[in-house]
């Protein structure tokens, strides 16, 4: 049995694939089983994934109907040997080191999940930009961790950057059909997890792709990313109200997200979901412009959107067009 899997949702990402398998099979720590999920790509994908079942007999692929980032992720939980799992998603790649700093923490702490930084990578061959600047190391319990998980800094949002105990994971699973899975799933497991230990070394390479922000038109399922966040909302009253705060925080900065996508867009103004989330912002504008978690030029930005959405689109396609400048 392998000491870890690394499952690898793959869908019609022909161009990506092998950057990110290579990454992985390049790795330092080599007790692992890599599992390519193939989910009913109908490029180059499953062959492309076959050829590396040949060369590499860590490498397993199991070929299934489509059915979703989600599904394709529990699909391959299930089929899952290691006694820790990642998830990479097959347009980011790895650093070489990536699950050897993950496992070496995890073990020599005893914890339940190891988590890196990560770089986004703006464009292909685009600028690199590490998720902290800050280099930290820590070990705290699952109520910091998801503090922290909500804000941002230390640990990112995605599952990708995380290593953790198959036995942790349990039942729970990614929730098929919705947007931001990985959002919901770190809401139903963090809650009763154990400790986490963190570094901030960005070991591992997010890929954001402009096409997939300028040119896919915003969809009311865009917003599952609000009520992934206000399911947060939910659980931190309940039972973490020390870590309100970055919950608050998290929710706000959601409805940027989707008002940001929105404006990326001709015709915003009609969108449906556009005047309540406009509304929510401006009615936490004053929380917004003082808090201590958003960025100055966010809190600028804040200013802005009070007073004039043109104002604050023009800001938002000017840093846009900024982040993706080779």
């Amino acid at each position: 049995m392998s000491r870890l899997s690394i499952i690898v949702p793959v869908y019609k990402v022909e161009r990506y694939l092998r950057r990110c398998v290579d990454s992985l099979l390049a790795q330092t720590f080599e007790d692992f089983e890599l599992i390519l999920v193939d989910d009913g790509s109908q490029d180059t994908c499953p062959a492309i994934c076959d050829d590396y079942a040949a060369l590499d007999p860590r490498v397993r692929v199991v070929h299934k109907v489509n059915g979703g980032l989600s599904d394709a992720r529990n699909a391959g939980i299930e089929v899952a040997q290691g006694e820790w799992l990642g998830f990479i998603d097959s347009d980011d790649w790895a650093d070489p080191r990536m699950f050897q700093v993950l496992i070496e923490g995890a073990l020599a702490n005893d914890v339940d999940m190891a988590i890196c930084g990560m770089s986004n990578v703006y464009g292909e061959g685009g600028r690199i930009v590490p998720q902290c600047e800050e280099r930290r190391e820590f070990v705290c319990d699952n109520v910091e961790a998801f503090g922290h998980l909500m804000v941002g800094r230390y640990i990112a949002g995605t599952v990708c950057t995380k290593l953790i105990k198959r036995s942790a994971i349990g039942d729970t699973r990614f929730p098929v059909g919705r947007f931001y899975e990985d959002a919901f799933f770190l809401n139903l497991l963090m809650p009763d997890l154990g400790r986490v230990w963190v570094t901030t070394e960005p070991l591992y390479y997010y890929l954001h792709r402009p096409a997939s922000i300028t040119s896919r038109s915003f969809l009311h399922k865009h917003m599952d990313m609000v009520d992934a966040y206000e399911q947060t909302m939910a659980i931190v009253k309940e039972r973490f109200p020390g870590i309100l705060p970055q919950a608050e925080f998290r929710l706000q900065w959601a409805n940027f997200c989707m008002l940001d996508k929105m404006l990326v867009v001709d015709g915003y103004r009609d969108l449906p979901d556009f005047q309540p989330v406009l509304s929510f912002l401006r009615g936490h504008a004053d929380e917004i412009i003082h808090s201590a978690y958003f960025a100055r030029s966010r809190r600028i930005a804040m200013r802005a959107l009070k007073y004039s959405v043109p104002a604050y689109r023009f800001l938002l396609l000017r840093k846009t067009a900024r982040d993706y400048r080779q």
